[in-house]
């Protein structure tokens, strides 16, 4: 965790253990871009148990759903305590956001596309296009 300044994040993570440790994959990569663009910010660790009591209680929806319809609740989510934003799911998404902007501006089918498996990859791009303004430090 990056100390020093007062953390405004509250990234929270699946706990192993013991020790606590970080193992899950999408937890890391979250972790990984948060050290390395010095963000500051505290972890919360989560049973695996209780992390749809956690979701929900924080008014996040599942991360997707099971072949039968059942939820599927995951970590990790990062709470900006400031703005109380709340992104509830990998880090990697927003990567893959980048490619679907590219492929929109690039793509002539993006149309068609974006309607792939049940508009998945629409419903994404939308979901994440407030991240995508270009802001003036004028």
């Amino acid at each position: 965790e990056m100390e020093g300044e007062k953390e405004r994040i509250v990234f929270y993570d699946i706990a192993s253990g013991p020790p606590v440790r970080s193992y899950a994959t999408n937890p890391c990569k979250t972790r990984y871009a948060l050290n390395y663009k010095k963000v500051p910010y505290k972890t919360e660790w989560i049973n695996p148990l209780d992390i749809s009591t956690v979701r929900k209680g924080l008014g996040l929806q599942p991360v997707r759903f099971m072949p039968d319809g059942s939820p599927i609740y995951t970590l990790p989510i990062i709470h900006d305590l400031v703005s109380n934003k709340l992104i509830g799911d990998s880090y990697a998404d927003f990567i893959i956001g980048g490619w679907l902007w590219m492929l929109k501006e690039c793509l002539f089918e993006w149309d068609s596309f974006r309607n792939w498996n049940d508009g998945i990859w629409g419903k994404l791009y939308d979901a994440i296009q407030e991240y995508s303004a270009i802001k003036s430090n004028l």
